[in-house]
């Protein structure tokens, strides 16, 4: 969010653009994008990140270990990366990863090794499933009614709410109006992102279970 430090940012999001929450912005350098085939798999979608920044990387054979619960996310991909070797990876308080892997050179066996956690421990497919009409409603009346009164009770400015059409054609595609806009422009540092996030979650806690 503010100072750049020398970490990776892993973030597990539900659906299609449910989350806007970061942990602290990681220096990036500029690679190749690979467009993905309509054969695509959620796993071909990862591996063109890697291949994004690494195009020499060496994709690896990855099997499917178990699914996991969003609660619970967060810190599977940490003990991923922990026994992969990148020992100094923490959980941060808005349920992202971030790994110090102290130096350049250890981008490339980072972002595999990144791939490869979320091959092994994808989230239950019930959380990544399409969403439905009445589900990017739910969402929407969240924002509206529970989200937009939380973070302007912690003098927070919410842009106007789209309305509801238009918040549902626009959801799909990550390009719907959500009340974090404002705040992400507004934190300055990852505690006062950390807390706003706490005290007024992105998403409705109880969201598909």
């Amino acid at each position: 969010m503010q100072k750049k430090l020398s970490v990776a940012v892993l973030l597990i999001s539900l659906g299609t653009a449910l989350l806007l929450g970061c942990s602290a912005k990681a220096d990036q350098e500029p690679g190749h994008s690979v467009a993905p085939s309509p054969e695509a798999t959620a796993e071909d979608e990862w591996w063109n990140l890697v291949v994004s920044q690494h195009p020499n990387a060496q994709r690896p054979d990855v099997e499917l270990i178990r699914y996991v619960q969003p609660n619970e996310s967060a810190s599977a991909q940490a003990d991923c990366l922990i026994a992969a070797g990148f020992v100094n990876t923490t959980v941060t308080p808005d349920g992202g990863v971030v790994t110090d892997f102290g130096s350049a050179a250890q981008a490339e066996p980072f972002a595999i090794a990144g791939y490869t956690c979320r091959v092994q421990y994808p989230l239950d497919p019930k959380y990544t499933a399409p969403l439905t009409n009445a589900e990017v409603m739910f969402i929407y009346d969240y924002f509206v009614e529970e989200l937009t009164p939380c973070l302007e009770s912690e003098g927070f400015s919410v842009t106007a709410a789209q309305s509801r059409g238009k918040f549902a054609e626009t959801y799909e595609s990550g390009t719907a109006w959500h009340p974090y806009e404002g705040v992400i422009e507004s934190t300055t540092t990852n505690e006062q992102w950390w807390s706003i996030n706490a005290r007024c979650p992105q998403m409705p806690t109880d969201f598909r279970d």
